[in-house]
Protein backbone atom coordinates (compact mmCIF):
# COMPACT_ATOMS: atom_id res chain seq x y z
CA UNK A 1 0.00 0.00 0.00
CA UNK A 2 0.98 3.51 -0.24
CA UNK A 3 0.52 6.61 1.33
CA UNK A 4 -0.20 10.53 0.27
CA UNK A 5 1.05 13.34 2.06
CA UNK A 6 2.39 17.10 2.06
CA UNK A 7 5.98 17.33 0.58
CA UNK A 8 8.26 18.07 2.86
CA UNK A 9 11.68 20.47 2.15
CA UNK A 10 13.54 17.23 2.84
CA UNK A 11 11.88 15.12 -0.21
CA UNK A 12 13.50 17.63 -2.63
CA UNK A 13 16.15 15.52 -3.93
CA UNK A 14 14.37 12.43 -4.59
CA UNK A 15 10.96 14.41 -6.28
CA UNK A 16 13.72 16.03 -8.72
CA UNK A 17 15.20 12.82 -9.46
CA UNK A 18 11.70 11.29 -9.82
CA UNK A 19 10.16 14.47 -11.96
CA UNK A 20 13.13 13.93 -14.18
CA UNK A 21 13.29 10.34 -14.87
CA UNK A 22 9.65 9.87 -15.08
CA UNK A 23 10.26 12.67 -18.43
CA UNK A 24 12.53 10.83 -19.79
CA UNK A 25 10.40 7.75 -20.70
CA UNK A 26 8.78 10.56 -23.44
CA UNK A 27 11.92 11.57 -25.01
CA UNK A 28 10.70 10.03 -28.45
CA UNK A 29 8.21 12.85 -28.42
CA UNK A 30 9.24 15.90 -27.04
CA UNK A 31 11.42 17.97 -29.98
CA UNK A 32 13.56 19.19 -26.72
CA UNK A 33 13.49 16.78 -24.16
CA UNK A 34 16.96 18.02 -22.99
CA UNK A 35 15.11 21.46 -22.04
CA UNK A 36 12.67 19.23 -20.78
CA UNK A 37 14.40 17.55 -18.76
CA UNK A 38 16.29 20.23 -16.72
CA UNK A 39 13.65 21.97 -16.11
CA UNK A 40 12.06 18.72 -14.01
CA UNK A 41 15.14 17.93 -12.04
CA UNK A 42 14.19 21.38 -10.16
CA UNK A 43 10.39 20.40 -9.69
CA UNK A 44 10.68 20.65 -5.87
CA UNK A 45 11.35 24.59 -6.39
CA UNK A 46 7.87 24.99 -7.40
CA UNK A 47 6.88 24.45 -3.76
CA UNK A 48 7.08 28.05 -3.50
CA UNK A 49 4.27 28.72 -6.05
CA UNK A 50 2.11 25.51 -5.72
CA UNK A 51 0.92 22.32 -3.29
CA UNK A 52 3.36 19.49 -3.29
CA UNK A 53 1.26 15.95 -2.74
CA UNK A 54 3.81 13.02 -2.67
CA UNK A 55 2.66 9.30 -2.83
CA UNK A 56 5.04 7.39 -0.83
CA UNK A 57 5.70 3.78 -0.49
CA UNK A 58 8.17 2.21 1.91
CA UNK A 59 9.67 5.45 2.81
CA UNK A 60 9.92 5.31 -1.55
CA UNK A 61 8.59 8.50 -3.03
CA UNK A 62 6.82 6.56 -6.08
CA UNK A 63 4.90 10.16 -7.38
CA UNK A 64 4.16 13.43 -6.75
CA UNK A 65 1.61 15.87 -8.02
CA UNK A 66 1.22 19.84 -8.17
CA UNK A 67 -1.89 21.63 -6.88
CA UNK A 68 -2.35 25.60 -7.54
CA UNK A 69 -4.95 27.10 -5.81
CA UNK A 70 -6.99 29.30 -7.18
CA UNK A 71 -5.95 32.91 -7.50
CA UNK A 72 -2.94 31.63 -6.51
CA UNK A 73 -0.28 33.27 -9.57
CA UNK A 74 0.31 30.86 -12.49
CA UNK A 75 0.74 30.48 -16.27
CA UNK A 76 -1.48 32.75 -18.70
CA UNK A 77 -2.65 29.52 -19.97
CA UNK A 78 -5.51 29.36 -17.21
CA UNK A 79 -7.94 30.93 -15.66
CA UNK A 80 -7.16 32.69 -12.49
CA UNK A 81 -10.45 31.84 -10.46
CA UNK A 82 -10.02 28.13 -11.22
CA UNK A 83 -7.22 25.57 -9.02
CA UNK A 84 -4.74 24.04 -11.50
CA UNK A 85 -2.91 20.35 -11.08
CA UNK A 86 -0.06 20.35 -12.39
CA UNK A 87 2.99 18.06 -13.27
CA UNK A 88 2.01 14.68 -12.18
CA UNK A 89 4.74 12.32 -12.65
CA UNK A 90 5.23 9.05 -11.50
CA UNK A 91 8.14 6.71 -11.10
CA UNK A 92 8.83 4.45 -13.68
CA UNK A 93 10.44 1.59 -11.63
CA UNK A 94 8.13 1.77 -8.98
CA UNK A 95 4.88 1.79 -10.44
CA UNK A 96 2.12 1.43 -7.67
CA UNK A 97 -1.06 0.61 -9.14
CA UNK A 98 -3.89 3.26 -7.97
CA UNK A 99 -0.82 5.92 -7.26
CA UNK A 100 -2.04 8.35 -10.09
CA UNK A 101 -5.35 8.42 -9.50
CA UNK A 102 -4.82 8.86 -5.40
CA UNK A 103 -2.84 11.77 -6.43
CA UNK A 104 -5.43 13.36 -9.03
CA UNK A 105 -8.41 12.39 -6.22
CA UNK A 106 -6.14 14.81 -3.77
CA UNK A 107 -6.02 17.75 -5.79
CA UNK A 108 -9.53 17.37 -6.86
CA UNK A 109 -10.08 17.38 -2.55
CA UNK A 110 -8.33 20.24 -2.16
CA UNK A 111 -10.32 21.68 -4.93
CA UNK A 112 -13.64 21.03 -3.32
CA UNK A 113 -11.68 22.38 0.02
CA UNK A 114 -11.21 25.63 -1.73
CA UNK A 115 -14.74 26.07 -2.24
CA UNK A 116 -13.98 25.70 -5.99
CA UNK A 117 -16.48 24.26 -8.32
CA UNK A 118 -13.81 23.13 -10.91
CA UNK A 119 -10.23 22.42 -11.43
CA UNK A 120 -8.12 22.01 -14.67
CA UNK A 121 -5.11 20.54 -16.14
CA UNK A 122 -2.61 20.94 -18.75
CA UNK A 123 -2.19 17.57 -20.60
CA UNK A 124 -1.24 16.17 -24.21
CA UNK A 125 -2.07 13.04 -26.03
CA UNK A 126 1.26 11.80 -26.19
CA UNK A 127 0.06 11.40 -22.25
CA UNK A 128 -1.10 7.49 -23.20
CA UNK A 129 -2.21 6.48 -19.74
CA UNK A 130 -2.78 9.77 -17.56
CA UNK A 131 -4.80 11.21 -20.64
CA UNK A 132 -7.42 7.95 -20.91
CA UNK A 133 -7.20 7.99 -16.31
CA UNK A 134 -8.28 11.76 -16.31
CA UNK A 135 -11.06 11.34 -19.21
CA UNK A 136 -12.54 8.41 -16.93
CA UNK A 137 -12.17 10.55 -13.74
CA UNK A 138 -13.94 13.18 -15.60
CA UNK A 139 -11.74 15.48 -17.14
CA UNK A 140 -14.03 15.71 -20.24
CA UNK A 141 -14.14 18.93 -21.00
CA UNK A 142 -11.36 20.25 -22.69
CA UNK A 143 -11.52 24.05 -22.50
CA UNK A 144 -9.10 24.91 -24.94
CA UNK A 145 -5.77 24.12 -27.43
CA UNK A 146 -2.88 25.67 -25.33
CA UNK A 147 0.37 26.28 -26.95
CA UNK A 148 3.20 23.26 -27.60
CA UNK A 149 5.48 22.31 -25.32
CA UNK A 150 8.81 21.10 -26.07
CA UNK A 151 7.02 20.23 -29.43
CA UNK A 152 4.23 18.26 -27.91
CA UNK A 153 0.79 19.47 -28.12
CA UNK A 154 -1.42 20.23 -24.94
CA UNK A 155 -4.84 21.14 -24.18
CA UNK A 156 -6.38 22.21 -20.93
CA UNK A 157 -8.86 20.33 -19.23
CA UNK A 158 -11.38 20.68 -16.70
CA UNK A 159 -13.03 19.13 -14.49
CA UNK A 160 -16.80 19.98 -12.49
CA UNK A 161 -16.07 19.23 -8.46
Amino acid sequence: MFEIRDYRQDDAPLIDALAAKAIEQHQAVYDDLPSFAEKMKHYSALSGSMEIVVATKQRDIVGAVGYVPAHAERTGVFSSATPIMRMLVLDPEKAVEGVDKALAGECIKRAQRDGCDSIALHISSIMTVALPMYRRMGFDQQDSEADDLYGAEYGIFRLSV
